[in-house]
């Protein structure tokens, strides 16, 4: 039967913000649709952008679960002063004494997995899982660790006065093995409930079944044979290998919790600094909209940022499982005896052989490495580049040689760990220099290229640039090309070199500002100072137009059939030129009908001439261009 799960209490409930992932949506809502949160979205915003909630939410958890431990460690202290570990009350001593650590570990899981605990409000855990979980935890709690206990203190207990010849762990084989097979008993109870809701949970999250999720289904399906072998292992003799593994793999099944709730801590302490920086942003905008140079992408940002703490926390496991059952599974030393043919050698001349476990280490650190650097802008964008005083091209830069500065560092080690250094390939590596040098000469001066602009930064992500005659806003700097994409948002491949060797019309490089030319042509006999004010009226009442420079007006030339006319006028950026072009030619027209003046047209006198007769006829048509 599953335990109650108990509540927290009010303060608890309105410490923590219930709506994160509704509040991740409606903000990437309105920033795809180009506008700006309402008020109650930034009181949303700044509600759930602060860290002291969080803190004491995590502090009051902390708090509630030392009652037991250190109500335990008391008793424990009471009793171990005047007794001798051998007899009862100290064998009780060191069995309260041992528990504590468990105790006080499984108490913080079980305050965190509650219903409406971190896990759950904080976190972003579901219900489901939060149960299962905390099924686990409760039955070690009340069903594992007092059994535990037991068999624990009969270890040392020498049975007097009950027996006439005391003698240390005397009932350690009898009743400590019937207090161990029954505490795998309760465990394997556990932990079928345990499997059971795992794998509805599991289930409610498949929306296309794949083998993985066999494999899942599986996993959870043979959790409670665990105990059982276990047990077995007890009975046929086993008892102190049967203990050892027990005792490992409960820490590690308490370990992964925790490392998964830690994990989920750093998680919402990462998403609070993105509304954090969110926030600031909207707070520097007048108009309570995120300027296109300084948006930043929540959704991508929190993908990278997860992807680096579950990669952490991995590892993390692994390094863990590694730790607990490396002196008792043998197959892990193993490894040592596959030498491969070649041999490393350190900075002293030393050579050492190169074994498989060197090679799973490289292998393993190649793929944190490569994890590492595909999310590490995420990263730092909360971190730290936010914080300093550049623009959203800085910041890109930053980021991407840091990617590379990552993954070049992880990459030496790597083939350092498994004897691949410079003094071994160096030869190799000058042949194969100059040989690519000219095979792949046009790729290395793209690459070069890349290098300058990344940091002479002629163009910024961002920017708006004319290649070839295409305009386009530059998406991606890499270190092959750039991408740059259009106002039909089609995308263009440009090689770095091109940049560095060939003109480049940067509309955005000094100054983001752009000029609107618009050429207006009237009839003949208008009132030129009516038409000046006019234009330089719906110049100066349209919101997007600049006052500084302020807008101008030129009378140009006196055409075939039209006075003409220039209004010049700034716009903040080059990405809203047609759009105002366009409300600008709509406000022109109307205001034009509305104080009667003649937008002119061409005129045309055209002769026929009959050629039969030799008479001419002359017939006058007004055509409009």
């Amino acid at each position: 039967m599953t335990p109650p799960l108990p509540h927290h209490n009010q303060d608890d409930q309105d410490n923590i913000h219930p709506t994160q992932d509704e509040l991740v949506d409606q903000l990437q809502r309105s920033d795809e649709n180009e506008t700006g949160p309402d008020e109650t979205l930034r009181e949303n915003i700044e509600k759930f952008s602060r860290y002291s909630p969080v803190y004491k939410s995590v502090a009051s958890t902390i708090l509630r679960a030392t009652v037991a431990p250190a109500t335990v460690a008391f008793l424990a202290y009471q009793l171990s002063p005047s007794e001798e570990i051998t007899s009862l009350a100290g064998s009780v001593s060191r069995g309260l004494w041992i528990l504590c650590p468990p105790l006080f570990a499984c108490m913080v899981l079980v305050q965190a997995l509650r219903s409406d605990g971190l896990a759950e409000r904080c976190f972003g855990w579901s219900a489901e899982l939060c149960r299962g979980l905390y099924s686990l935890v409760y039955t070690i709690v009340l069903g594992w660790l007092p059994l535990r206990f037991l068999y624990i203190s009969l270890e040392t207990f020498d049975g007097a006065p009950l027996i006439t010849s005391p003698t240390p762990g005397v009932w350690s084989d009898s009743l400590g093995r019937l207090f161990f097979i029954a505490s795998m008993i309760v465990f394997t109870i556990g932990l079928r409930t345990t499997s059971k809701i795992l794998r509805q949970w599991s289930a409610s999250r498949v929306t296309s079944k794949n083998w993985l999720d066999d494999i899942r289904q599986l996993n959870y399906r043979c959790l409670p044979l665990i105990p059982i072998c276990l047990g077995i292992l007890s009975i046929i003799g086993f008892q102190f290998t049967a203990i050892q593994m027990s005792w490992r793999m409960l820490w590690t099944a308490i370990f992964i919790i925790g490392i998964s709730i830690v994990g989920g801590f750093f998680s919402h302490l990462m998403l609070i600094a993105q509304f954090r920086i969110k926030l600031r942003q909207l707070n520097r905008d007048e108009q309570g909209k995120i300027n296109s140079g300084e948006s930043i992408d929540i959704t991508e940002i929190s993908t990278q940022v997860n992807r680096l703490l579950r990669a952490t926390a991995t590892v993390a496991m692994i390094l863990i499982g590694w730790h607990f059952f490396a002196d008792v599974l043998p197959v892990i030393d193993y490894l040592d005896q596959w030498q491969l043919p070649w041999a490393s050698t350190d900075g002293e001349g030393v050579k050492e052989s190169v074994t498989l476990r060197h090679v799973l280490i490289a292998f393993g650190l190649a793929i944190i490495t490569l994890i590492l650097s595909r999310n590490l802008p995420g990263l730092l964008e909360i971190t730290l580049l936010d914080r300093l005083p550049l623009d959203r091209g800085g910041r890109y830069a930053i980021s991407f040689i840091l990617r590379y500065f990552v993954g070049v560092v992880g990459l030496i080690t790597a083939c350092q760990i498994i004897g691949f250094n410079w003094s071994s390939v160096q030869w190799l590596a000058a042949g194969l220099t100059v040989g690519l040098g000219f095979g792949l000469q046009e790729i290395f001066s793209n690459v070069i290229s890349g290098i300058i602009i990344l940091i002479e930064r002629p163009i910024r992500l961002g920017d708006v640039v004319t290649v070839n005659g295409v305009t386009g806003s530059v998406t991606r700097i890499q270190l092959r090309a750039t991408t740059i994409k259009d106002f039909d948002f089609r995308e263009l491949i440009v090689p770095n070199k091109r940049f560095i060797t060939d003109d480049i019309m940067n509309w955005t490089l000094t100054d983001r500002r752009s000029r609107i030319i618009l050429k207006v042509g009237v009839a003949y006999g208008s009132d030129t100072q009516l038409v000046h004010d006019t234009l330089m009226t719906v110049a100066r009442r349209h919101p997007l137009v600049q006052t500084e420079p302020s807008p101008d007006v030129f009378f140009k030339e006196f055409g075939d059939s039209t006075l003409n006319f220039d209004l010049r006028v700034f716009i903040p950026s080059r990405d809203i030129f047609a759009r105002v072009q366009h409300e600008l030619n709509i406000a022109i027209e109307a205001e034009f009908q509305k104080k009667g003046i003649e937008i002119a047209f061409p005129q045309r006198e055209i002769y026929i001439k009959n050629l039969d007769n030799h008479d001419v006829l002359t017939q006058k048509d007004r055509k409009s261009a």
